[in-house]
């Protein structure tokens, strides 16, 4: 909270009163703060409830949620997407619904010097990635391009194709090496609201490297169609491969791309900007 109350620049007597605010990241975690912390203001993000609302798959712990989030002072979201679905759920009366923009690590993840051999990178293992899109693609520019190293960070068991090699989780500095190391990170998810691949597709941006992913509602927030990446239809491996054979063709198109995503996360998809923002949520709420 002090470094919340630095950033917003509060006065000493607002400090006082920031000390007594609880955030809680998301739902889940926003039902353990309602139960435990004593603070007069308590603010959380919702994230996985708008899907199940979305597709109609309520779980019954969302009969929990609902209320409990309508007791809270003050909501965020991280994609525009999810701002109507929230409303309508929580229906009249609800706390006030805000889009908080996503950041992250702007001074760890650093770009590197530009990658020589050509390199497509994917990862992640969320409920919402879409392996056998990722796979089709891959295979195609295998195929096509058999110079084109293919690594892939994931737990899913399908089977891996021809020419890719498949890896585990890895930690934060060698994370940032594969970032450094790509031509392009490749991201392929289904249909969500929450922007799955959002966190990835920003870390690259931030080692100055352009991504291809899905464009999924919200993802437009974060990824500027042909001047930070680009984005293509959900489900659909045959344009995922082009986009990413286009920039392993393309050095400088590639460079450009990345260049630009490295802007983008200093002025504005960074952790100090996120928390920033946050503190002026609070500001309003108090």
């Amino acid at each position: 909270m002090s470094n919340l109350a630095a950033r917003a620049n509060l006065s000493s007597t607002r400090r006082k009163k920031v000390v007594d605010v609880a955030l809680a990241w998301e739902e889940d975690t926003a039902l353990r703060m309602l139960l435990h912390s004593k603070a007069k203001v308590k603010l959380a993000g919702v994230i996985w409830a708008t899907d199940r609302f979305a597709s109609h798959k309520p779980k019954a712990k969302d009969q929990i949620i609902r209320p409990a989030l309508r007791r809270l002072d003050r909501l965020w979201v991280l994609s525009p997407a999810q701002v109507p679905f929230v409303k309508s759920w929580l229906g009249p009366n609800h706390p006030p619904i805000e889009l908080l923009t996503f950041g992250v690590d702007k001074d760890f993840f650093q770009p590197a010097e530009p990658v020589r051999s050509p390199l497509l990178f994917s990862l992640g293992s969320d409920r919402d990635r879409d392996m056998k899109t990722l796979f089709s693609a891959f295979e195609i520019i295998a195929s096509a391009r058999p110079d084109v190293a293919l690594v892939v960070q994931t737990s899913s068991q399908l089977p891996t194709p021809v020419g890719v090699t498949k890896i585990p989780r890895v930690g934060h500095k060698d994370l940032r090496s594969l970032y450094q190391s790509a031509t392009a990170v490749v991201i392929a998810t289904g249909t969500n609201l929450h922007v799955s691949g959002m966190t990835a597709a920003l870390e690259s941006m931030a080692c100055g490297r352009p991504v291809v992913i899905t464009e999924t509602a919200g993802m437009g927030h974060y990824v500027d169609h042909n001047e930070t990446g680009l984005l293509t239809p959900v489900e659909d491996a045959a344009s995922l491969a082009s986009a990413a054979l286009r920039l392993t063709d393309d050095a400088s198109l590639a460079n450009q791309l990345g260049a630009a995503g490295r802007t983008a996360v200093e002025e504005r998809y960074n952790t100090r900007e996120m928390a920033f923002s946050l503190s002026e949520m609070i500001e309003r709420t108090l």
